[in-house]
Order: structure tokens, then sequence, then C-alpha cells
């Protein structure tokens, strides 16, 4: 994880290859615009000073959550080992139905 004096001043936006340098507010960087990841869910990242702003949303409920640098690394360490672990009991455990295979394996979007 980056220190919080290599954020300083610079912006960020998300793009599928990674994160670009643009031009902005330096108070407030976007390093994920506000993106549809699912059918009513949206999903998005900021950086404003020492904390990492991570929003996420559907249609009848949204939330929010600010980490700093050290509490962001550990919830992205987390997720990663979620989301393995998912990988790894889902075609046994958690998607039984062929439907929910399909969806879990092509990334929902068939």
């Amino acid at each position: 994880m980056k220190k919080k004096n290599e954020f300083v001043g610079k912006a960020y936006i998300g793009t599928d290859k990674g994160f670009k340098k643009v031009s902005g507010d330096p108070g407030k960087k976007t390093l994920l615009p506000e993106t549809k990841i699912g059918e009513f869910l949206t999903l998005g990242c900021e950086l404003e000073e020492e904390e990492v702003g991570l929003y996420i949303a559907s249609a009848d409920v949204s939330a929010s959550c600010g980490f700093k640098f050290k509490e962001w690394e550990y919830f992205v360490r987390g997720v990663n080992e979620a989301n393995k672990n998912l990988k790894e009991i889902g075609s046994v455990e958690v998607y039984q139905s062929p439907r929910c295979r399909e969806r879990f394996y092509t990334g929902g979007n068939q």
C-alpha cells in the first residue's frame, strides 16, 4: 500500500487497466467512478486526504464506509480471501442449481 504522502497532489481514476492519473480537485480523487456491477448494484471509491471512501448502492439501500490506509489494505485482503474461499466452495456447497452455477462461473451476466 502506498504511503499517504504518495497520494498528495495526485488524482486517480479507475480504468480497466488499473488506476490512471488525472487532473482535478486536489482534495478528492476518484479511485473507481460510479460503476454498475449488477442489475441494481452500483459501486464507487474515492480518496480524500487520509481516507479511502467506498460506497455501494442498490435500488433500495446504500452504504458507505471510510478506511484509513492500513484498514483499506486489510479490507482488500479480507475481500480477496473471501472471494478465494467462495470460488473453492462455490461449485460444491453454494451454487447447487444449474442457473446459479452458470451465473457464478460466467460473472452473472448471461
